[in-house]
């Protein structure tokens, strides 16, 4: 009997970081959901992989045309569009994984809770809400500045660089 107790107690002590792990897992899961952090990044990357879509598609096609293979157009476009779902679903399995084994470095499983309880609040819930547009918002505009910054020091670099007027 004591040896029966002290298995299913070795046993639930093995087990006990298992479902504690899990428990954490889903709980950064919810405060991702919550906070609808996760669409901004799934965004991004889809449209890093469409604007990378015009080079792919002449460095396949150059690779093609070398190696002596014919093609259809269609076939490359087609092959390039599923390139582009496929490795965005990858990234967006592999996120929330990515994701949680760095909060398991700064947070503990109560201040998830926390965290969690919080996002649930009505306030926070419309704030959220509204980051994904806020934020796409700004990443159009800092491109803009972005390009605007770079002029005015290329033009003022031009004054210290003559050489390359």
């Amino acid at each position: 009997m004591i040896k029966h107790f002290m298995r299913t107690a070795v046993l639930l002590v093995m087990l006990a970081p298992a479902a504690h792990a899990d428990e954490f897992a889903d709980e950064v899961k919810e405060l991702l959901d919550l906070s609808h952090s996760l669409e901004p990044s799934v965004k991004l990357m889809d449209q890093m992989f469409r604007s990378m879509t015009p080079l792919l598609k002449t460095q396949l096609s150059t690779s093609l045309k070398q190696q002596g293979k014919s093609y259809h157009e269609e076939d490359l476009d087609n092959f390039l569009d599923d390139f582009r779902v496929r490795a965005v679903a990858r990234f967006s399995e592999k996120l929330v994984p990515a994701i949680t084994e760095q909060y398991r470095l700064h947070f503990t499983l109560d201040e998830l809770q926390q965290l969690t309880e919080l996002m649930k609040t009505p306030v926070f819930q419309a704030y959220a809400s509204k980051i994904p547009a806020v934020m796409e918002s700004l990443q159009t505009k800092g491109q803009k500045l972005g390009q605007e910054v770079a002029m005015e020091v290329v033009g003022e670099m031009m004054k210290d660089y003559p050489m390359f007027q």
